[in-house]
């Protein structure tokens, strides 16, 4: 070799594998003599993350855990010459190993972020940073689901329309259709083009049954990923049934006659808080908070009426009887 500063030459090794190695140089002249230096003892270590797996189509998602293990080796690689593994995402530390057994220095990754993870491990003499390795790892993100509408604890009265809307997303493919779940158990049909943008979804119920539900979605991506939503609890109120009993339509009622106006009344969840009974547009009469829901209507007048009973609950839900003429 050619002397780099006065008699100092230098050479620079190729990269070796890990293991204990004993360094010599030899001098020749020009005269064909030689002389050998020193030996200097010099030790190479290596690290290797074979955890996480990346060659055998391992799939990672999102939230989810893995194995981080670190494979030492080197002379001395597990009694005291490397104290310390650090583990890194990227840029930061996730855990140190200080108790190394078998050559081996590991943790679990737990609700591990999704996209590509820079994993590094790091290990250490003391102060002395010896060696690191790199490993890139795809973690696929999860569809994110959200029930916007109606809000937790909303009320509603049978037979309205209940529209619930929901809010699904996936950063990394495509959500191909939205489950409903009522109370456990899927429910409702799919529904699987979004109604506003790329991301909101809605179901109509055209007519629900008195009585309360836990309502919660379920989004599938193209990868079959199946998150749930949070869980809304509503409840669908009875609406007061009513129908006439007395007169009926057959009946020919006569100026003057005392009769017997009397109805049918059924309130599964409520109580009744007053009853009306009409002759067309005149108020006949009016019960608050009714023991039975009929009257005697005396001194009849003359015309022609279609009679109906009005009743209100003490929710405030209303409903009439069909009328009888």
């Amino acid at each position: 070799s050619t002397p780099v500063s006065g008699n100092i030459n230098e050479y620079t090794l190729p990269p070796v594998h890990s293991g204990a190695y004993e360094i010599q140089a030899v001098a020749f002249d020009n005269d064909g003599y030689n002389v050998e230096s020193n030996i200097v003892n010099l030790s190479a270590y290596d690290i290797e993350i074979i955890s996480p797996d990346t060659e055998n189509g391992a799939v990672y998602v999102e939230g989810g855990q893995f194995f981080f293990t670190a494979s030492l080796t080197g002379p001395n690689a597990i009694i005291g010459q490397i104290t310390r593994v650090e583990f890194f995402d990227g840029n930061t530390l996730l855990f140190t190993d200080d108790e190394i057994e078998f050559a081996t220095a590991e943790f679990i990754y737990s609700n591990v972020p999704s996209g590509d993870r820079t994993l590094r491990a790091v290990a250490w003499n003391g102060p002395t940073k010896l060696v690191e390795d790199v490993k890139i790892v795809n973690v696929r993100a999860i569809p994110k689901v959200e029930i916007l509408a109606p809000s937790d604890q909303s009320v509603f009265v049978e037979n309205d329309p209940v529209t619930v809307r929901i809010r699904a997303t996936d950063a990394d493919g495509t959500i191909t259709k939205i489950r409903i779940i009522e109370s456990g158990f899927f429910a409702r049909d799919s529904v699987s083009t979004p109604v506003s943008g790329d991301d909101i979804f809605e179901y109509v119920y055209s007519e629900i049954a008195p009585g309360e539900y836990q309502i919660m979605a379920e989004a599938v991506d193209d990868e079959g990923y199946t998150p749930q939503s949070n869980t809304i609890n509503i409840t669908v109120l009875d609406q007061p049934k009513v129908s006439i009993n007395t007169p009926t339509a057959s009946d020919n009622l006569i100026e003057g006659q005392t009769i017997v106006f009397s109805a049918s009344v059924f309130d599964i969840d409520s109580e009744i808080d007053t009853v009306r009974f009409y002759a067309g547009d005149l108020l006949v009469r009016e019960i608050v908070n009714p023991e039975s829901f009929g009257i005697i209507w005396s001194d009849i007048p003359p015309g022609s009426f279609d009679l109906r009973v009005e009743v209100i609950d003490d929710t405030g839900l209303k409903n009439s009887s069909p009328s009888v003429p």
